[in-house]
């Protein structure tokens, strides 16, 4: 397997904008290698951003330790076996809005937030198509008191359970 790769990353960097970008990792044999990755990065804006990943354990946005960012009107779409289109990880204060965000593969997450609090996901267009496993449009796990609101999950595929919102312990 080849090694991980960024697309941009910019971990440590406060009120950073990424705007107008389009990343494309298409070597499907490289795994986690996230479009735009941010951690310990608070303040910043990922606008108008094309992503595309394809491999297993794709990432589109991986949002980590970092508060205060929006993440607006962005196409991310992963395929691959475990990807992850938008995922926020041990955050607070997103926000997540208007964004297209799609997935394609076995066990896949569109929207994931993990050990997140008082995130906004909200007016985003979500689609998943499983192809075995576990598939989530919109996924919180240990995320409380955020809001989820106006958005259109569609989920389908040969998946065991495909989940359009699902909470755990949230």
């Amino acid at each position: 397997t080849s090694t991980a790769g960024y697309g941009i990353n910019i971990t440590g960097y406060n009120s950073t904008t990424v705007k107008n970008c389009n990343f494309q990792q298409t070597d499907s044999t490289i795994q986690y290698s996230p479009g735009i990755f941010a951690s310990l990065s608070n303040n910043s804006i990922f606008s108008n951003n094309t992503v595309n990943t394809t491999g297993n354990f794709s990432y589109g946005i991986e949002l980590k330790n970092s508060n205060f960012t929006n993440i607006s009107n962005n196409f991310i779409n992963t395929t691959g076996n475990f990807s992850y289109a938008l995922t926020v990880l041990s955050s607070a204060l997103n926000n997540l809005t208007e964004n297209t965000v799609s997935t394609k593969g076995a066990s896949t997450f569109a929207i994931n937030l993990t050990s997140s609090t008082n995130n906004l996901v909200k007016d985003n267009n979500v689609r998943t198509l499983g192809a075995g496993g576990s598939n989530y449009g919109i996924l919180l796990w240990s995320s409380s008191t955020s809001t989820i609101t106006g958005n259109t999950v569609n989920t389908s595929g040969t998946g065991a359970t495909n989940y359009g919102i699902f909470l755990v312990s949230s």
